[in-house]
């Protein structure tokens, strides 16, 4: 098997002789892979070294790669080569040590330029899962008279279970296809739930199946409690003399997670430790109402929830998984959460810490029914709100919470944005743009944003920094991102429209231009005043996934 170098990754700064943004590819080398989606991701057997081949196409100063698990990158200091003075266009191959079962992250660390010239580095990183080999099982391949098709080829069983596989069954119309569904807690013990479904005419689309899993397995008592555990799934199609035909979905190793098995009205919550630490993992409790104070829990085998539900939070090292539990409801008064959450002093480590509480409730798994995301919902507006008092002042976290009590309810929030005689028609350019804003493009939020912050000089407009130049053309570059107007308006944005998501999105950047709003409140204030007016526009009719109308990102 042999695969062609697509996985590439742009530099920033176009130095190449004919003005094009340099590239590194890379892609394996040898035949040990089982997969590659040409997208940094791929699959090995555990009997196999994976091995990389990386190409530039300019001259490289330096070329580091190491290898962590998922969440240690570069923190195993054996595990890292290094070469220095690679010319454009060498193929480097790396193979990599005996890795053990689970996903391990590969960081391609490139340095361009020589010693004397103008350097830049750029990083890649590639995912590797290993696995262990299958066992083959007799029946017809994908090319007889029953063929199966599955995409993706090799899915996990949380694929599976929510729904993201397409698996279709083709053979003579009008014949039936028996099925056999089991769920295993171990790679090859003995299943916990075995279920026969009944038979489905052929030909069977994807539709079709999901239907069908969905009806006769998914929805049967058994079959959830055996899910939260099982680590494979094993499905057996059957059809007589045309022949039979196995898929085996492997849960996606992970070192921490939650496993929850309900029982009539109430959750029993158990934390599977699978990351070989001989210590046990640290277990804490917040509550909906108090959603950035955690309280430690003893996590006997069984625990409980109790009525009030909350997010639980388990910690092993690096790792951590968390999962919200929803709070039993009798009654009207049940369905209403309030969150409180401390003043506290106002410093940038609140505001990161804040951020980070931020990040916990909005990655965490949801269980049980719509109280769930209701509440998450109130907690993680709450907590928006928090992080802008944080950034904003007392006077603007005033002006939010009035809102509601005001006949004219922009009023104070546009006065609120800066007080400042030079700067208060920020306020007003906001007030007269929301609507417009409503039905806007994320980018041209951003632009308009980012225009009143240089107009009113909230932030200068920092010349584009020279980066080459050949003969009478010169090429520019943009501006460190914290000094980068359009970028510190759209991290403004985020951060007022979903904050749990804004350090993916901004990275190792995220504390240096968290820094500079505080520095510049009147910025972060005026994103906030555009999020939340848009919102009560739209009648707060936020799309699943949004915290408020209309501010999904890309």
């Amino acid at each position: 098997k042999t695969f062609t170098p697509n996985t590439r990754i742009s530099c920033p700064d176009p130095l190449n002789e004919d003005g094009r943004a340099r590239q590194i590819a890379v892609w394996p080398a040898g035949l040990g892979a089982v997969s590659w989606d040409d997208e940094g991701r791929g699959e090995w057997l555990a009997s196999e070294r994976p091995c990389l081949a990386i190409r530039a196409d300019h001259e490289l100063g330096a070329l580091m790669v190491s290898v962590g698990q998922v969440g240690q990158v570069g923190q195993v200091g054996q595990d890292r080569f290094e070469r220095h003075d690679i010319a454009a266009g060498t193929i480097t191959f790396v193979e990599l040590p005996q890795l053990d079962v689970g996903r391990h992250t590969v960081r391609v660390h490139a340095r361009s330029g020589s010693k004397g010239t103008r350097q830049s580095t750029d990083e890649l990183d590639v995912v590797i899962r290993i696995r262990e080999a299958r066992p083959w099982s007799p029946g017809v391949n994908s090319h007889g008279p029953l063929s199966v098709q599955v995409d993706p080829p090799t899915p996990t069983l949380e694929e599976l279970w929510e729904g993201r596989v397409d698996l279709s069954v083709s053979g003579p119309v009008e014949r039936h296809v028996k099925c056999i569904v089991s769920l295993r807690d171990t790679e090859s013990g003995v299943a916990t739930v075995t279920k026969r479904l009944p038979p489905v005419a052929l030909p069977v689309t994807p539709d079709t199946w999901r239907s069908h899993f969905e009806s006769h397995f998914q929805k049967t008592r058994e079959a959830p409690a055996a899910y939260e555990t099982a680590r494979v799934c094993e499905i057996e199609f059957t059809c007589e003399e045309l022949g039979a035909f196995n898929v085996r979905c492997e849960r996606e190793f992970t070192p921490l997670r939650w496993a929850v098995r309900r029982e009539g009205q109430r959750y029993l919550l158990r934390l599977l430790d699978d990351s070989g630490n001989t210590t046990p993992p640290q277990v804490a409790r917040m509550a909906f109402e108090t959603p950035m104070v955690e309280e430690s829990v003893e996590l006997a085998r069984g625990y409980e929830v109790p009525p009030a539900g909350g997010l639980y939070v388990g910690r092993q090292g690096a790792f951590s998984a968390a999962v919200i539990m929803p709070p039993t409801v009798r009654g009207f008064s049940d369905l209403r959460c309030v969150p409180h959450i401390d003043k506290g002093e106002r410093s940038a480590d609140a505001v990161f810490r804040a951020i980070a509480v931020t990040r916990t409730w909005g990655s965490a798994r949801l269980t049980g029914d719509l109280f769930s995301v209701t509440r998450r919902r109130d907690v993680l507006q709450a907590l928006a709100a928090h992080i802008f008092r944080l950034i904003g002042g007392e006077a603007w976290a005033s002006a939010e919470q009035s809102l509601s009590r005001r006949p004219n309810p922009f009023a104070d929030l546009k006065r609120a944005i800066s007080r400042r005689r030079e700067e208060t028609g920020i306020g007003e350019a906001l007030a007269s743009d929301y609507a417009a804003l409503s039905t806007a493009t994320s980018k041209e939020r951003v632009r308009r944003v980012a225009s009143l912050a240089t107009s009113f000089h909230l932030l200068p407009s920092p010349p584009r920094r020279e980066i080459a130049r050949h003969g009478n053309v010169i090429l520019r570059g943009r501006p460190p991102r914290k000094r980068d107007p359009k970028w510190l308006s759209e991290l403004a944005l985020r951060l007022a429209s979903n904050p749990a998501v804004v350090e993916e999105w901004a990275g190792e950047a995220l504390r240096a231009g968290t820094m500079r709003l505080v520095e510049v409140p009147t910025l972060a204030r005026a994103a906030r005043f555009l999020v939340i007016a848009t919102d009560r526009y739209l009648q707060s009719r936020a799309a699943p996934g949004e915290l408020y109308a209309s501010w999904g990102w890309p």
